[in-house]
């Protein structure tokens, strides 16, 4: 096509992608249709260095005037361009301005309570800078100890998703036979962050974990285990992705599906009614409205699938809405961490986003060249959201204005993952390339590439943490404790954990027997069972691969050591210089 369109067939540096937004480039100024572009140019044709005229022309020896009467045709049709059939943008409704202003009154107040809370341990108020580093030590040294707890068949086809609830007490799956399912996490509470810093901060640096805390470990790891607690049908072809609703806890997701699992228990073989119905009606591409006359109406999922569908579950397996629009299979999704969007990514080259209360779709997303395959909506603040494609290019999007702030080039292959760090400013993205890079979002560049994978980077999740609210409170009193180290997973059948201060491999976790294709961390923060909420236990890691299976990971206790915790070269069971 640049040829019969007279173009130089590439330029010095020039990539395929990029010789391709050329020419897309050039058909847009010149018509809008290749047709209009082939017309303007004169329908030349470039065959051996000698260009002969198609349009009329004859041969194109005679001194360019082919050339000079195409040009002199297409400044004449340039006059009178044709009606312009269709707007190049898609259009929002009303609702997205609302969803916009909402947005923003959501995220302005939690902006500015992050940054409030990094300039107080930038300048060590109350000792947050200490108590930073130090659990920030602890869950590096715990990161080490990581290792595989259980295993458990989740599909009868390759695992496809996993991902924790908000409180850690639940595990969701989805997988290619279009089953969805919830777990109950058995893990007793281990390592603390926040505990883990006050005991280094109490004993200088050379406390160990304490003969009651190692047993406590031990226990817990020996009792770490995965519990089925519902699955069903929710897709009729591949379930590509799963994601909570941020107001859904593991306990009350739980607890609804030991109820629905118990009442179709007791209505036997013919009367589970329920869950199957709405599986049936997912499957053959039916609708359903949101309803809390019985109960079964509270939001706790969101899957995808390859039919193009993304569907909204209870946690008994009740559809409550199916939301359909896009023209090809959908890849990932996820939630804004209000829980009032929810965006889907899909190979017909754009993203959307919902409002799955009402089920419309608020918005239509172009900007990607090829598929877009991740949409990251975990920005602690709720402002920001990124998405990756296959064209291997990150876009940042400012959800409050609908603009694209700024675009991270630097994959040389598709870009398959994106996830925001709890601190606000660094997002991780994985790539075909084998590499996973860590991108400043201040200085808008890259800030670390990291040679993670001998294949494709399925996965990459930072390690969560709790940032003061919008009121202030919350958090540690010196920041948040999350982004201490990444989570990467691979087609090379191993994840692996790094550290987020320099970036060097902390462990590898081996044991999949196939390609992972999702992993998850669980929620972290400052300690457990504030509230009245019990205590979770901590870096715990999930992955989902070709295997069929998946798998939970935790750290093993530590080892024994002598009385003061000190080691030969003089660190201390934290990896502290003392």
């Amino acid at each position: 096509m640049l040829r019969q369109l007279a173009l130089p067939v590439t330029l010095f540096g020039e990539r395929e992608l990029d010789r391709r937004d050329r020419l897309r480039r050039h058909i847009a100024e010149h018509g809008g249709t290749v047709d209009a572009a082939v017309a303007a140019a004169g329908a030349l044709l470039v065959v051996g260095g000698v260009v002969v005229g198609g349009g009329g022309g004859g041969a194109a020896g005679a001194g360019g005037g082919a050339r000079a009467g195409a040009a002199g045709g297409a400044s004449a049709g340039a006059a009178e361009p044709p009606p312009q059939a269709e707007v190049f943008y898609t259009e929002g409704p009303p609702e997205l301005r609302e969803a916009r202003l909402a947005v923003a009154r959501w995220s302005l107040p939690r902006a500015g309570a992050r940054l409030r809370a990094a300039k107080r341990v930038r300048a060590d108020a109350g000792g947050a800078l200490a108590r930073t580093r130090a659990a920030r030590c602890c869950s590096e040294d715990a990161a080490r100890r990581v290792a595989q707890a259980c295993s458990e068949i989740a599909d009868d086809r390759p695992v496809s998703g996993a991902r924790f609830s908000a409180d850690g007490a639940a595990l969701a799956t989805c997988g290619w036979g279009g089953q969805a399912a919830i777990w109950r996490v058995v893990a007793e509470p281990g390592e603390d962050d926040e505990n883990d810093a006050d005991r280094l901060l109490r004993t200088g640096g050379r406390g160990g974990a304490g003969a009651a805390a190692a047993a406590a470990a031990a226990a817990g790891a020996e009792t770490t285990g995965l519990t089925r607690a519902r699955g069903w049908q929710a897709h009729a072809d591949r379930a590509t992705d799963v994601a909570w609703w941020p107001g859904a806890t593991g306990e009350a997701a739980l607890a609804q599906a030991a109820e629905a699992a118990a009442e179709a228990a007791a209505a036997g073989a013919g009367g589970g009614a329920g869950a199957g119905a709405a599986a049936s009606a997912a499957a053959a591409g039916g609708d359903a409205e949101m309803s809390a006359a019985d109960g079964a109406g509270t939001l706790a999922l969101a899957t995808g699938g390859a039919e193009g569908a993304a569907c909204l579950w209870s946690a008994r397996g009740d559809l409550l809405r199916r939301l359909e629009g896009h023209s090809d299979r959908l890849a990932r999704l996820g939630f804004h961490p209000s829980g009032r969007l929810l965006a889907t990514a899909s190979f017909d080259g754009c993203w959307r986003l919902w409002d799955p209360e009402t089920g419309q779709c608020l918005l239509e997303q172009e900007g990607h060249s090829r598929a877009v395959y991740c949409v990251a909506m975990n920005h602690p603040d709720g402002s920001l959201a990124c998405s990756v494609g296959l064209d291997a290019h990150a876009r940042l999007w400012d959800l409050r204005t609908g603009r694209c702030v700024s675009v991270l080039r630097g994959h040389v292959a598709q870009a398959l993952s994106a996830d925001f760090c709890p601190d606000g400013y660094r997002l991780a993205t994985g790539s075909g390339d084998h590499t996973a890079r860590v991108w400043d979002l201040r200085a808008k560049g890259c800030a670390a590439v990291i040679p993670a994978h001998r294949a494709l980077v399925s996965a990459v999740r930072w390690h969560p943490g709790a940032w003061p609210a919008a009121g202030g409170g919350g958090g540690s009193g010196g920041g948040g404790l999350g982004g201490h180290y990444l989570l990467t997973a691979g087609y090379d059948c191993v994840a692996k954990l790094w550290s987020g201060r320099d970036y060097g491999l902390l462990s590898t976790l081996g044991g999949h027997e196939g390609r992972i294709m999702a992993a998850d961390l669980a929620p972290g923060g400052a300690g457990g069972g504030g509230g009245g909420a019990p205590a979770r236990a901590r870096h715990l890691v999930a992955t989902a691969a070709y295997d069929r299976t998946v798998k939970l990971w935790r750290p093993e206790p530590e080892d024994e050591e002598d009385e003061d915790g000190v080691d030969e070269d003089g660190l201390d069971s934290g990896g502290m210089h003392i």
